[in-house]
C-alpha cells in the first residue's frame, strides 16, 4: 500500500470531516458570531431548528462524509490489489524467464486497476449529488432535497448566495461537467482501457508491467489542468490520486462557501432567545441525550479522534447561560 498517497487523502478528508461537523452546528443551531470574528470559539446560538431538521442534516452531512471515506477505501484496494508478488507495482524479479503466469498476472492486474478506478469516478461524481442535495435543503427548504449536481446550482444562483453560486459553477465547468462525461462513457459507451505493457529481461529474470491512463483519461486531466499539456502519459495510479485530491478540496471549497451562506442566512433571521433550554424544547428535544444524538459525531474510520469526541462531551457542559459558545473543530 501506498502509504504517503494515502495519508495525503486522508488529511484532506479529515478537513472534510471537522468542517461538516461544524457547519451541522452552524445551521442547527443558527449559530453566528456577534463580534465578527473567524473564530468560531465566540460563536453563539440564537436559535434553534426543529428536530427533524437537525436530524436531517446530519444524514446529509454523514453521507458527504461516507463517500469521502470510501475514496478513500477503493484507493486503498487500488493499491493492495494491483502489487505483484514482490509488493511492488511495476516490477518483480521471476524466478522463471517468460513464465506463461505472468501475463495472467498482468491481466489481473490490468483488471483490478480498471474495476476500482471505474468505481472510484463514479463516487466522486456521487459524492457532488450528496453535496448538492445538502446546499439545496439548508438554502432552499425541504422541497429541494433531492435536486441533482445542476438543478441544485440554478436553483442557488436564483437566490441571493452569489458567491456559492460562483464557486458551484466555477468547479462544475473545470471539472465536475467533464468527470461525469467521463463517467457516462465509461458506463455507457466504452469501457475504460489502459495503456499497458509487459517486458522481460531475459538476463535478469526481472519483468516491468507498466499501467497507463488511457487517451481519454489524459485529455480529461489536461483539459481539467490537473497536469500540463505536455506531460507524459500518467500512471493509472497517480492519475487517481490526483483525480481524487482535486475532487476533495473542491468539496472544501464549497463547504466554505456554504458556511458563509449559512452564517448569512443566520444572521438576516436573528432571534434573540430568552431561555435557551425553551428553545431545545419547542425544538422538539426531549432531554440532552436527545440533543447529543442529533449532533454529527465522527471518528473517522481512518484515523484516531477519539480525544476530539470526549472534549465534545455535552453532558459535561453548562447550558444555563442565554448564549452557550460551542466548542468547534479546528478547520485547517
Amino acid at each position: 500500500m501506498n502509504n504517503q498517497l494515502e495519508d495525503e487523502l486522508i488529511s484532506i478528508v479529515r478537513k472534510i470531516s471537522y468542517r461538516v461537523m461544524n457547519l451541522h452546528k452552524i445551521y442547527s443551531f443558527k449559530l453566528i458570531n456577534f463580534n465578527s470574528s473567524s473564530n468560531f470559539e465566540k460563536a453563539q446560538i440564537t436559535n434553534v431548528r426543529n428536530k427533524k431538521d437537525i436530524e436531517d442534516s446530519k444524514v446529509l452531512f454523514g453521507n458527504i462524509l461516507l463517500r469521502c471515506e470510501s475514496l478513500i477505501y477503493y484507493f486503498n484496494q487500488m493499491t493492495t490489489e494491483t502489487l505483484l508478488p514482490n509488493g511492488d507495482h511495476n516490477s518483480i524479479k521471476n524466478s522463471t524467464p517468460f513464465d506463461s503466469n505472468l501475463n495472467r498476472t498482468h491481466m489481473k492486474v490490468s483488471r483490478n486497476y480498471l474495476f476500482l478506478f471505474d468505481t472510484i469516478i463514479n463516487l466522486i461524481v456521487s459524492l457532488y449529488e450528496y453535496i448538492a442535495n445538502c446546499c439545496s435543503y439548508i438554502l432552499i427548504g425541504q422541497h429541494a432535497r433531492k435536486f441533482k449536481w445542476k438543478k441544485s446550482i440554478l436553483e442557488i444562483q436564483k437566490r441571493s448566495f452569489s458567491d456559492l453560486s460562483f464557486c458551484l459553477n466555477q468547479i462544475n465547468k473545470e471539472f465536475i461537467d467533464k468527470l461525469s462525461e467521463i463517467r457516462a462513457d465509461i458506463f455507457h459507451y466504452n469501457f475504460l482501457r489502459l495503456s499497458s505493457k509487459l517486458s522481460q529481461n531475459i538476463m535478469d529474470s526481472s519483468v516491468e508491467m507498466e499501467f497507463k491512463v488511457d487517451e481519454k483519461i489524459q485529455k480529461f486531466l489536461i483539459d481539467s489542468q490537473l497536469i500540463t499539456e505536455n506531460s507524459s502519459k500518467v500512471e493509472i495510479l497517480n492519475a487517481t490520486k490526483i483525480i481524487i485530491s482535486k475532487g476533495l478540496e473542491n468539496v472544501i471549497s464549497i463547504l466554505e462557501e456554504l458556511k458563509r451562506s449559512v452564517l448569512f442566512m443566520n444572521k438576516d433571521n436573528l432571534k434573540k432567545p430568552s431561555n435557551i433550554g425553551d428553545l431545545f424544547v419547542n425544538a422538539g428535544f426531549k432531554n440532552f441525550y436527545e440533543l447529543q444524538q442529533a449532533l454529527l459525531y465522527h471518528w473517522g474510520y481512518f484515523w484516531d479522534d477519539i480525544q476530539q469526541f470526549e472534549n465534545l462531551d455535552y453532558y459535561q457542559r453548562a447550558m444555563n447561560k442565554m448564549m452557550m459558545p460551542f466548542k468547534f473543530y479546528p478547520e485547517n
